[in-house]
């Protein structure tokens, strides 16, 4: 049983729940003996705190928060080289407003049940996705051990980021909206190349996932493994925006891939090239621009999971 944890809170999480929250994780390391110390509250972004962390020493890391909170600390353990990273470790106390993915990992979504996790939970070694994307003149790495989407679901991510506050909204207010984008969306020719799969043609949205749920419980890659060394890949071509509507409900359940449209393919590294070109996220994160180049990292990280 790790002994030590540094705590990173994102204390706006849950409509500040996460904050609140402090008192019960110091309560529960106090009660099973467990040292811990929490993050600087002069440091407003994950990213930078686990950063800091790191170069002081700190492995052992128990996030608290939503998805890109997840997100930004897996992204200051891999884009350093100092610590290794088999030395990091991750336990997670979920806090936003999808928690996708935990859907995958099983990890409960009541708080105080995942910090169980802490004494009676086991280590796995998941999966990392690594995508590089441009930034203006340059090529910019990022990671992530859910799904990054590209094409309209990047430009989902965009334009609720510009229009709307996501954490404010209902599921229903939210799908209404994603709708309305739909109107000024269209496709882009891409041509994707893999060792497994190769695609040349339109593309309306797609995805790269190491666990299978994103936007609030949507299954876009039902046939993501985040232990099996792949990334799973979904391209949703979609012929008319009708398509898309009609498909919608069977994003919930993984079903909307039977669709003709629908290309899946599972591989460990593959690239894409589009005209235009088309946008990258990460939970929510707006990312860079393509070309992009996939890979995956297998067993990379340590997770601690029921």
């Amino acid at each position: 049983m790790t002994k030590h944890w540094f705590v990173v809170s994102n204390t706006a999480s849950g409509k500040g729940k996460a904050g609140a929250f402090m008192q019960t994780v110091q309560e529960f390391m106090n009660r099973h003996g467990l040292d811990f110390e929490f993050d600087s509250p002069d440091d407003q972004n994950t990213f930078i705190k686990v950063s800091k962390a790191l170069r002081a020493g700190q492995r052992n890391f128990l996030v608290c928060g939503g998805d890109g909170t997840l997100n930004q600390c897996v992204n200051a353990i891999f884009q350093q080289s100092e610590v290794p990273h088999a030395d990091c470790k991750v336990a997670f106390l979920p806090f936003g407003t999808g928690n996708d993915w935990i859907r995958t990992a099983g990890i409960p979504a009541d708080p105080e049940k995942a910090l169980d996790v802490l004494i009676h939970g086991r280590e796995v070694r998941m999966d990392v996705g690594k995508v590089t994307s441009q930034w203006f003149n340059a090529r910019k790495d990022a990671y992530f051990i859910n799904i990054a989407g590209f094409a309209y679901d990047a430009f989902v991510v965009e334009q609720m980021e510009l229009k709307f506050r996501k954490d404010k909204m209902g599921k229903i207010a939210y799908l209404l909206a994603v709708f309305s984008f739909l109107l000024r969306y269209k496709r882009t020719q891409v041509k994707v190349r893999s060792a497994e799969y190769n695609y040349d043609g339109p593309l309306f949205s797609g995805c790269a996932g190491i666990c299978k749920y994103n936007g609030n419980g949507m299954m876009q890659v039902p046939h993501a493994d985040p232990y099996d060394g792949k990334l799973a890949v979904t391209l949703m071509q979609y012929t008319s925006k009708w398509d898309v509507l009609m498909q919608t409900k069977n994003l919930y359940n993984g079903t909307f891939i039977k669709h003709k449209t629908i290309h899946t393919f599972q591989t460990e590294s593959f690239t894409l090239e589009s005209d235009p070109l088309v946008r990258l996220e990460c939970e929510g994160e707006i990312l860079g621009f393509s070309p992009f180049e996939f890979s995956v990292k297998p067993a990379a990280l340590r997770i601690m999971v029921p």
